[in-house]
Protein backbone atom coordinates (compact mmCIF):
# COMPACT_ATOMS: atom_id res chain seq x y z
CA UNK A 1 0.00 0.00 0.00
CA UNK A 2 0.92 3.61 -0.42
CA UNK A 3 1.00 5.26 3.02
CA UNK A 4 -1.69 4.63 6.02
CA UNK A 5 -3.64 7.63 4.99
CA UNK A 6 -4.78 5.30 2.45
CA UNK A 7 -5.84 2.20 4.95
CA UNK A 8 -7.27 4.62 7.04
CA UNK A 9 -9.11 5.91 4.35
CA UNK A 10 -10.49 2.60 3.95
CA UNK A 11 -11.45 2.09 7.67
CA UNK A 12 -13.16 5.14 7.11
CA UNK A 13 -15.27 4.23 4.19
CA UNK A 14 -16.30 1.18 6.07
CA UNK A 15 -17.29 2.84 9.25
CA UNK A 16 -19.22 5.08 7.07
CA UNK A 17 -21.26 1.96 6.28
CA UNK A 18 -22.99 1.56 9.93
CA UNK A 19 -20.25 -1.11 11.51
CA UNK A 20 -20.23 -1.14 15.09
CA UNK A 21 -16.75 -1.24 16.19
CA UNK A 22 -14.65 0.83 18.74
CA UNK A 23 -13.49 3.07 16.42
CA UNK A 24 -9.89 3.38 17.94
CA UNK A 25 -9.19 0.25 18.21
CA UNK A 26 -10.74 -0.78 14.62
CA UNK A 27 -8.70 2.47 13.25
CA UNK A 28 -5.51 0.90 15.52
CA UNK A 29 -5.99 -2.52 14.04
CA UNK A 30 -6.21 -0.85 10.17
CA UNK A 31 -2.60 -0.05 10.60
CA UNK A 32 -1.06 -2.17 12.91
CA UNK A 33 0.23 -4.98 10.23
CA UNK A 34 2.68 -2.24 9.47
CA UNK A 35 4.11 -2.11 13.48
CA UNK A 36 7.19 -4.43 13.26
CA UNK A 37 10.29 -3.22 14.45
CA UNK A 38 12.16 -2.32 11.57
CA UNK A 39 16.33 -2.42 11.04
CA UNK A 40 18.29 0.81 10.20
CA UNK A 41 17.64 0.82 6.84
CA UNK A 42 14.51 -0.28 6.69
CA UNK A 43 15.36 -3.52 4.47
CA UNK A 44 13.66 -5.95 7.23
CA UNK A 45 11.54 -6.47 9.81
CA UNK A 46 11.17 -8.36 13.38
CA UNK A 47 8.40 -9.96 12.91
CA UNK A 48 9.01 -10.65 8.98
CA UNK A 49 6.02 -8.92 6.88
CA UNK A 50 5.31 -12.20 6.10
CA UNK A 51 4.36 -13.21 9.30
CA UNK A 52 2.80 -9.88 10.09
CA UNK A 53 0.51 -9.83 6.86
CA UNK A 54 -0.19 -13.26 7.03
CA UNK A 55 1.82 -13.97 3.50
CA UNK A 56 1.93 -17.78 2.17
CA UNK A 57 4.70 -16.43 -0.19
CA UNK A 58 7.10 -13.54 -0.89
CA UNK A 59 4.60 -11.19 -2.48
CA UNK A 60 1.83 -9.28 -0.90
CA UNK A 61 -0.51 -10.94 -3.41
CA UNK A 62 -0.64 -14.26 -1.35
CA UNK A 63 -1.64 -12.40 1.60
CA UNK A 64 -4.07 -14.83 3.48
CA UNK A 65 -6.45 -12.23 4.38
CA UNK A 66 -9.45 -15.38 4.50
CA UNK A 67 -7.08 -17.34 6.90
CA UNK A 68 -6.88 -14.17 9.43
CA UNK A 69 -10.61 -13.80 9.50
CA UNK A 70 -11.42 -17.54 9.90
CA UNK A 71 -9.07 -17.94 13.15
CA UNK A 72 -8.99 -14.01 15.18
CA UNK A 73 -12.02 -12.27 13.78
CA UNK A 74 -14.40 -15.41 13.87
CA UNK A 75 -12.70 -16.22 17.53
CA UNK A 76 -12.34 -12.67 19.08
CA UNK A 77 -13.19 -13.29 22.80
CA UNK A 78 -14.08 -9.28 23.46
CA UNK A 79 -16.09 -6.57 21.29
CA UNK A 80 -12.47 -4.59 21.62
CA UNK A 81 -10.36 -7.02 20.25
CA UNK A 82 -12.86 -8.11 17.43
CA UNK A 83 -12.65 -4.22 16.46
CA UNK A 84 -8.82 -4.36 16.55
CA UNK A 85 -8.86 -8.05 14.52
CA UNK A 86 -12.03 -6.41 11.53
CA UNK A 87 -9.16 -3.61 11.88
CA UNK A 88 -6.37 -5.51 10.77
CA UNK A 89 -8.20 -7.83 8.26
CA UNK A 90 -9.04 -4.32 6.62
CA UNK A 91 -5.63 -3.88 6.51
CA UNK A 92 -4.57 -7.25 4.63
CA UNK A 93 -7.41 -7.39 2.21
CA UNK A 94 -6.21 -3.34 1.80
CA UNK A 95 -2.96 -4.76 0.63
CA UNK A 96 -3.81 -7.63 -1.66
CA UNK A 97 -5.92 -5.00 -3.53
CA UNK A 98 -3.52 -2.69 -4.37
CA UNK A 99 -1.26 -5.24 -5.46
CA UNK A 100 -3.83 -6.57 -7.99
CA UNK A 101 -4.51 -3.15 -8.92
CA UNK A 102 -1.14 -1.65 -9.51
CA UNK A 103 -0.01 -4.46 -12.03
CA UNK A 104 -3.74 -4.89 -13.55
CA UNK A 105 -2.99 -4.85 -17.30
CA UNK A 106 -5.78 -2.62 -18.13
CA UNK A 107 -3.92 -0.06 -15.80
CA UNK A 108 -1.12 -0.29 -16.35
CA UNK A 109 -2.02 -0.32 -20.56
CA UNK A 110 -3.82 3.39 -19.01
CA UNK A 111 -0.48 4.27 -17.35
CA UNK A 112 1.80 3.81 -20.20
CA UNK A 113 -0.63 5.85 -22.71
CA UNK A 114 -0.41 9.00 -20.07
CA UNK A 115 3.51 8.33 -19.81
CA UNK A 116 3.99 8.35 -23.81
CA UNK A 117 2.53 11.40 -24.75
CA UNK A 118 5.00 13.15 -22.66
CA UNK A 119 8.50 13.50 -24.16
CA UNK A 120 10.66 12.76 -21.68
CA UNK A 121 8.49 10.23 -20.05
CA UNK A 122 8.30 8.12 -23.47
CA UNK A 123 12.19 8.37 -24.07
CA UNK A 124 12.71 6.30 -20.90
CA UNK A 125 10.33 3.63 -21.87
CA UNK A 126 11.51 3.36 -25.41
CA UNK A 127 11.81 -0.47 -26.05
CA UNK A 128 10.67 -1.44 -22.89
CA UNK A 129 7.99 -3.93 -22.14
CA UNK A 130 4.66 -2.43 -20.84
CA UNK A 131 4.32 -3.89 -17.53
CA UNK A 132 4.02 -2.56 -14.32
CA UNK A 133 7.45 -3.75 -13.13
CA UNK A 134 9.17 -1.62 -15.83
CA UNK A 135 7.64 1.54 -14.28
CA UNK A 136 8.83 0.56 -10.77
CA UNK A 137 12.37 -0.26 -12.47
CA UNK A 138 12.65 2.91 -14.50
CA UNK A 139 10.96 5.69 -12.19
CA UNK A 140 11.31 4.03 -8.50
CA UNK A 141 9.08 5.41 -6.14
CA UNK A 142 7.67 8.48 -8.13
CA UNK A 143 5.56 6.30 -9.53
CA UNK A 144 3.52 6.59 -6.00
CA UNK A 145 3.66 10.61 -5.91
CA UNK A 146 0.11 10.31 -7.57
CA UNK A 147 -0.95 8.38 -4.44
CA UNK A 148 0.84 10.58 -2.35
CA UNK A 149 -1.17 13.62 -3.80
CA UNK A 150 -4.53 12.01 -3.48
CA UNK A 151 -3.88 11.02 0.07
CA UNK A 152 -2.78 14.92 1.07
CA UNK A 153 -5.98 16.14 -0.65
CA UNK A 154 -8.28 13.80 1.48
CA UNK A 155 -6.64 14.74 4.69
CA UNK A 156 -6.90 18.67 3.89
CA UNK A 157 -10.50 17.97 2.49
CA UNK A 158 -11.31 15.62 6.13
CA UNK A 159 -9.72 17.14 8.77
CA UNK A 160 -11.61 15.14 11.14
CA UNK A 161 -10.83 12.13 9.04
CA UNK A 162 -9.51 8.71 11.65
CA UNK A 163 -6.32 9.75 10.13
CA UNK A 164 -5.76 13.07 12.03
CA UNK A 165 -8.53 12.06 14.92
CA UNK A 166 -6.36 9.07 15.78
CA UNK A 167 -3.11 8.11 13.73
CA UNK A 168 -1.89 11.75 13.94
CA UNK A 169 -2.81 13.09 17.54
CA UNK A 170 -0.95 9.74 18.51
CA UNK A 171 -3.89 8.22 20.51
CA UNK A 172 -2.72 6.25 23.43
CA UNK A 173 -3.14 2.71 22.68
CA UNK A 174 -3.01 -0.67 25.08
CA UNK A 175 0.14 -3.30 24.60
CA UNK A 176 -1.23 -6.47 23.38
CA UNK A 177 -0.11 -9.52 25.14
CA UNK A 178 1.95 -11.74 22.53
CA UNK A 179 0.52 -10.14 19.87
CA UNK A 180 3.37 -6.99 18.22
CA UNK A 181 4.04 -6.31 22.11
CA UNK A 182 5.00 -2.66 22.69
CA UNK A 183 5.47 -1.98 18.73
CA UNK A 184 2.23 -0.16 18.06
CA UNK A 185 2.56 2.93 20.15
CA UNK A 186 6.70 3.02 19.21
CA UNK A 187 5.80 2.68 15.29
CA UNK A 188 2.56 5.24 14.77
CA UNK A 189 4.91 8.57 15.44
CA UNK A 190 7.23 7.20 12.77
CA UNK A 191 4.78 6.01 10.21
CA UNK A 192 2.45 9.02 10.47
CA UNK A 193 3.96 12.85 9.82
CA UNK A 194 2.29 15.47 9.18
CA UNK A 195 0.35 16.28 5.49
CA UNK A 196 2.63 19.05 4.16
CA UNK A 197 0.56 22.28 2.96
CA UNK A 198 2.13 22.87 -0.06
CA UNK A 199 0.30 20.84 -2.48
CA UNK A 200 2.38 17.86 -3.85
CA UNK A 201 3.43 18.22 -7.62
CA UNK A 202 2.31 15.53 -10.22
CA UNK A 203 0.75 15.08 -13.13
CA UNK A 204 -1.42 11.85 -12.47
CA UNK A 205 0.42 9.94 -15.03
CA UNK A 206 0.91 6.90 -12.99
CA UNK A 207 -2.52 6.55 -11.44
CA UNK A 208 -5.38 8.66 -12.02
CA UNK A 209 -7.24 9.42 -9.21
CA UNK A 210 -10.59 7.36 -11.08
CA UNK A 211 -7.82 4.66 -10.86
CA UNK A 212 -7.25 5.46 -7.40
CA UNK A 213 -10.92 5.67 -6.06
CA UNK A 214 -11.71 2.12 -8.06
CA UNK A 215 -8.94 0.74 -6.40
CA UNK A 216 -10.32 1.78 -2.74
CA UNK A 217 -13.95 0.95 -3.89
CA UNK A 218 -12.78 -2.79 -4.84
CA UNK A 219 -10.71 -3.68 -1.32
CA UNK A 220 -13.71 -1.92 0.68
CA UNK A 221 -16.57 -4.03 -0.70
CA UNK A 222 -14.63 -7.19 -0.77
CA UNK A 223 -13.79 -6.71 2.97
CA UNK A 224 -17.51 -5.41 3.73
CA UNK A 225 -18.88 -8.48 2.05
CA UNK A 226 -17.16 -10.79 4.96
CA UNK A 227 -17.96 -8.70 7.33
CA UNK A 228 -21.64 -8.28 6.41
CA UNK A 229 -21.32 -12.24 6.66
CA UNK A 230 -19.94 -12.36 10.03
CA UNK A 231 -22.98 -9.80 10.92
CA UNK A 232 -25.46 -12.49 9.49
CA UNK A 233 -23.84 -15.56 10.85
CA UNK A 234 -24.17 -14.17 14.30
CA UNK A 235 -27.73 -12.71 13.84
CA UNK A 236 -28.89 -15.73 12.13
CA UNK A 237 -26.92 -18.50 13.12
CA UNK A 238 -26.13 -19.46 9.26
CA UNK A 239 -22.87 -21.07 9.78
CA UNK A 240 -21.10 -23.68 7.50
CA UNK A 241 -22.72 -26.90 8.14
CA UNK A 242 -21.11 -30.03 7.63
CA UNK A 243 -20.91 -33.79 7.48
CA UNK A 244 -18.44 -36.09 8.51
CA UNK A 245 -15.71 -35.55 5.71
CA UNK A 246 -17.01 -32.06 4.16
CA UNK A 247 -17.45 -28.57 5.26
CA UNK A 248 -19.90 -26.70 3.67
CA UNK A 249 -19.01 -23.35 3.78
CA UNK A 250 -19.62 -19.27 1.90
CA UNK A 251 -17.54 -18.38 -0.99
CA UNK A 252 -14.40 -16.39 -0.91
CA UNK A 253 -12.52 -14.42 -3.24
CA UNK A 254 -10.01 -16.76 -2.68
CA UNK A 255 -11.94 -19.74 -4.26
CA UNK A 256 -12.17 -17.88 -7.30
CA UNK A 257 -9.36 -19.86 -9.62
CA UNK A 258 -10.45 -23.15 -7.82
CA UNK A 259 -14.11 -22.83 -9.05
CA UNK A 260 -13.28 -21.85 -12.37
CA UNK A 261 -10.76 -24.65 -12.81
CA UNK A 262 -13.32 -27.10 -11.46
CA UNK A 263 -16.05 -25.96 -13.99
CA UNK A 264 -13.56 -26.69 -16.69
CA UNK A 265 -13.65 -30.39 -16.10
CA UNK A 266 -15.21 -32.30 -19.26
CA UNK A 267 -17.65 -34.13 -16.69
CA UNK A 268 -19.18 -30.82 -15.61
CA UNK A 269 -19.69 -29.22 -19.09
CA UNK A 270 -21.12 -32.34 -19.94
CA UNK A 271 -23.53 -32.50 -17.14
CA UNK A 272 -24.23 -28.85 -16.62
CA UNK A 273 -23.03 -27.08 -19.82
CA UNK A 274 -24.46 -23.85 -18.39
CA UNK A 275 -22.51 -23.81 -15.68
CA UNK A 276 -19.18 -23.10 -17.27
CA UNK A 277 -17.26 -20.00 -16.55
CA UNK A 278 -15.52 -17.90 -19.32
CA UNK A 279 -12.79 -17.04 -17.57
CA UNK A 280 -11.40 -16.38 -14.38
CA UNK A 281 -12.85 -12.76 -14.04
CA UNK A 282 -16.70 -14.17 -14.76
CA UNK A 283 -15.40 -17.07 -11.57
CA UNK A 284 -14.78 -14.07 -9.42
CA UNK A 285 -18.02 -12.10 -10.13
CA UNK A 286 -19.92 -15.12 -9.53
CA UNK A 287 -18.59 -15.31 -6.17
CA UNK A 288 -19.13 -11.50 -5.30
CA UNK A 289 -23.03 -12.52 -6.51
CA UNK A 290 -22.54 -15.63 -4.68
CA UNK A 291 -21.98 -14.22 -1.18
CA UNK A 292 -24.39 -11.27 -1.55
CA UNK A 293 -27.07 -14.14 -1.62
CA UNK A 294 -25.66 -15.88 1.20
CA UNK A 295 -25.64 -12.48 3.09
CA UNK A 296 -29.27 -11.51 2.13
CA UNK A 297 -30.31 -14.90 2.23
CA UNK A 298 -31.92 -15.23 -0.65
CA UNK A 299 -32.60 -17.65 -3.88
CA UNK A 300 -29.76 -18.44 -5.39
CA UNK A 301 -28.26 -19.80 -2.34
CA UNK A 302 -24.75 -21.76 -3.48
CA UNK A 303 -22.55 -22.93 -0.97
CA UNK A 304 -18.57 -23.86 -1.35
CA UNK A 305 -17.45 -27.48 -0.80
CA UNK A 306 -14.47 -28.18 1.30
CA UNK A 307 -12.52 -31.20 2.43
CA UNK A 308 -12.00 -31.43 5.76
CA UNK A 309 -9.17 -33.88 5.70
CA UNK A 310 -7.20 -31.42 3.07
CA UNK A 311 -8.83 -27.74 2.92
CA UNK A 312 -9.38 -28.22 -0.68
CA UNK A 313 -11.94 -26.73 -2.58
CA UNK A 314 -13.69 -30.00 -4.20
CA UNK A 315 -16.90 -29.02 -5.21
CA UNK A 316 -20.14 -26.60 -4.57
CA UNK A 317 -23.83 -26.94 -3.75
CA UNK A 318 -27.12 -24.94 -3.43
CA UNK A 319 -30.83 -24.08 -4.31
CA UNK A 320 -32.59 -22.22 -6.53
CA UNK A 321 -36.22 -21.48 -6.36
CA UNK A 322 -39.00 -23.02 -8.84
CA UNK A 323 -40.31 -19.80 -10.44
CA UNK A 324 -44.15 -19.57 -9.43
CA UNK A 325 -44.09 -22.15 -6.74
CA UNK A 326 -43.62 -21.00 -2.87
CA UNK A 327 -41.94 -23.32 -0.84
CA UNK A 328 -39.88 -25.39 -3.57
CA UNK A 329 -36.77 -25.14 -4.42
CA UNK A 330 -34.58 -27.11 -6.91
CA UNK A 331 -31.08 -28.41 -5.03
CA UNK A 332 -28.01 -28.94 -6.88
CA UNK A 333 -24.37 -30.21 -6.76
CA UNK A 334 -21.27 -30.51 -7.85
CA UNK A 335 -18.24 -32.46 -6.96
CA UNK A 336 -14.28 -32.51 -8.83
CA UNK A 337 -13.42 -35.38 -10.72
CA UNK A 338 -10.83 -35.84 -8.30
CA UNK A 339 -13.03 -36.79 -5.53
CA UNK A 340 -15.77 -38.40 -7.94
CA UNK A 341 -16.86 -41.58 -6.56
CA UNK A 342 -15.61 -41.62 -2.92
CA UNK A 343 -19.65 -41.02 -1.71
CA UNK A 344 -18.82 -37.29 -1.21
CA UNK A 345 -22.15 -36.38 -3.81
CA UNK A 346 -24.48 -39.05 -1.36
CA UNK A 347 -23.17 -37.60 1.78
CA UNK A 348 -23.29 -34.00 0.52
CA UNK A 349 -27.00 -34.07 -0.77
CA UNK A 350 -28.26 -35.64 2.49
CA UNK A 351 -26.94 -32.78 4.78
CA UNK A 352 -28.15 -30.17 1.54
CA UNK A 353 -31.87 -31.50 1.95
CA UNK A 354 -31.45 -31.23 5.55
CA UNK A 355 -30.17 -27.61 5.74
CA UNK A 356 -32.66 -26.48 3.20
CA UNK A 357 -35.49 -27.79 5.30
CA UNK A 358 -34.26 -26.44 8.80
CA UNK A 359 -33.26 -22.95 7.55
CA UNK A 360 -35.68 -22.26 4.99
CA UNK A 361 -39.35 -22.05 4.23
CA UNK A 362 -39.40 -25.59 1.74
CA UNK A 363 -41.89 -27.94 1.49
CA UNK A 364 -41.01 -29.45 -1.77
CA UNK A 365 -37.27 -30.30 -2.97
CA UNK A 366 -36.41 -31.24 -6.62
CA UNK A 367 -33.40 -32.51 -8.15
CA UNK A 368 -32.81 -32.53 -11.89
CA UNK A 369 -30.12 -34.17 -14.31
CA UNK A 370 -29.57 -35.04 -17.93
CA UNK A 371 -30.33 -37.90 -19.44
CA UNK A 372 -27.49 -40.17 -18.81
CA UNK A 373 -25.96 -39.03 -16.18
CA UNK A 374 -26.45 -42.25 -13.90
CA UNK A 375 -24.09 -41.28 -11.51
CA UNK A 376 -25.97 -38.15 -10.27
CA UNK A 377 -29.02 -40.22 -10.64
CA UNK A 378 -27.91 -42.71 -7.59
CA UNK A 379 -27.44 -39.94 -5.56
CA UNK A 380 -30.91 -38.84 -6.03
CA UNK A 381 -32.29 -41.94 -5.34
CA UNK A 382 -30.24 -42.88 -2.71
CA UNK A 383 -31.38 -39.63 -0.62
CA UNK A 384 -34.72 -40.64 -1.03
CA UNK A 385 -35.77 -38.51 -4.34
CA UNK A 386 -37.98 -39.89 -6.38
CA UNK A 387 -38.82 -39.69 -10.12
CA UNK A 388 -41.45 -37.76 -11.28
CA UNK A 389 -40.98 -36.89 -14.93
CA UNK A 390 -38.89 -36.07 -18.15
CA UNK A 391 -38.64 -32.74 -19.31
CA UNK A 392 -37.32 -31.40 -22.81
CA UNK A 393 -36.18 -27.75 -23.96
CA UNK A 394 -34.99 -26.62 -20.50
CA UNK A 395 -33.19 -23.79 -20.59
CA UNK A 396 -30.32 -26.39 -19.25
CA UNK A 397 -30.59 -28.95 -21.48
CA UNK A 398 -29.05 -26.90 -24.62
CA UNK A 399 -28.04 -30.76 -26.38
CA UNK A 400 -31.37 -31.79 -26.37
CA UNK A 401 -31.19 -34.75 -24.39
CA UNK A 402 -33.76 -34.51 -21.83
CA UNK A 403 -34.07 -33.63 -17.92
CA UNK A 404 -35.11 -36.15 -15.39
CA UNK A 405 -37.06 -34.32 -12.59
CA UNK A 406 -36.87 -36.09 -8.79
CA UNK A 407 -38.76 -34.70 -6.22
CA UNK A 408 -38.79 -35.16 -2.38
CA UNK A 409 -42.10 -33.58 -0.02
CA UNK A 410 -42.32 -32.80 3.44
Amino acid sequence: MANWITHTRMADMILKKGLDVDETWFVIGSVAPDCNQENEDWTSYIPPREQTHFMQGKSKLTVDAEGFFEKHVKNASTPLWRSFCLGYYLHLVGDRAWQRWIRDEKRVAASFRRLKAVPDMAEKLQGLPETYDTLKQVFGRTRIRDVDRLEQTYVQQHPSCSYEKIIRKNVPFPDIPGFLPGAVNRKIPIMAPTVPDEPIETAFLFFSPEEYEQMLEMAVQEAWASIKLLAVEKERGIYPFETERLRVRAFTPEDALRLYENHLEDEVKKWLPNESYQDLEEAQAAICFFRDCVCKKRLPYVLAVVSKETGELIGDAGMNEVEGRSGEVEVGFSICRAHAGKGYATELLAAMTQYCLSSFDVKVLYGRVMRGNDASVRVLEKNGYAYVREEFGAEDDPYGCGMLVYCRKY
